[in-house]
């Protein structure tokens, strides 16, 4: 913002010494200068709109790549109510591109969200089986 301004002052001052002769100074010597300085503010300001731009793509891919990094399991049915343990038992579906170890968001009855990790030896579409308690991940 501030090399954009100073382009147009420069230049309002370029024009300042032809419209205003009162002001003693030569516009043929002073127009080189203040067309100068106006080239190199117009210079700052795209190098300043090419570097936001590259730090605006840097946060979407980084945006990007969070999102895709935690991916959403479907629970089979339903979360049964408690084993004898007073535990909770989901049934989870892997999906489709994720791989063993990668960890799935699985939604509870209540509301919450269930952290489980894909097992080894599972591939998109086989179903497995987890254990949790009341308040855990």
């Amino acid at each position: 913002v501030v090399c954009t301004c100073g382009v147009g002052i420069a230049l309002w001052l370029g024009s300042a010494i032809c419209v205003f002769p009162a002001l003693g100074v030569s516009p043929l010597r002073m127009m080189g200068l203040f067309y100068s300085g106006a080239a190199i503010c117009q210079i700052l300001a795209g190098s300043a709109m090419l570097l936001c731009n590259q730090h605006i793509r840097e946060y979407w891919v980084k945006q990007n790549t969070t999102a895709n990094s935690q991916t959403n399991a479907t629970v089979l049915g339903t979360i049964s109510d408690r084993t004898p343990q007073g535990e909770h038992v989901a049934q989870i579906i892997v999906p489709e591109g994720a791989a063993p170890g990668t960890m799935l968001q699985v939604p509870t009855p209540d509301g919450g969200m269930l952290q489980a990790a894909v097992p080894s030896g599972a591939a998109p579409g086989t179903i497995f089986t987890v254990q949790y308690s009341d308040g855990l991940q």
